[in-house]
């Protein structure tokens, strides 16, 4: 492992490998992700988890109609 022992030159090296990995990166948009929740007629008992899990359905409390 090669180490820089004097703190000022080192503070300069990381500097200067910092500028070239800032210049070569690569900027990646978060998107806003939506779903659909398709759900048939005879389906009962549904509800919804809280937002955080993108309103995904309680399978535990599911039912179905006749």
């Amino acid at each position: 492992m090669i180490a820089e022992q004097d703190p000022e030159k080192a503070g300069s090296d990381y500097a200067q490998i910092n500028r070239r990995i800032s210049d070569s990166a690569a900027y990646l948009p978060i998107l806003f992700q939506k779903s659909v929740l398709w759900r048939g007629s005879r389906l009962t008992n549904v509800y919804t988890s809280d937002p955080s899990w993108q309103g995904a359905y309680d399978y535990v409390s599911l039912g179905v109609s006749k």
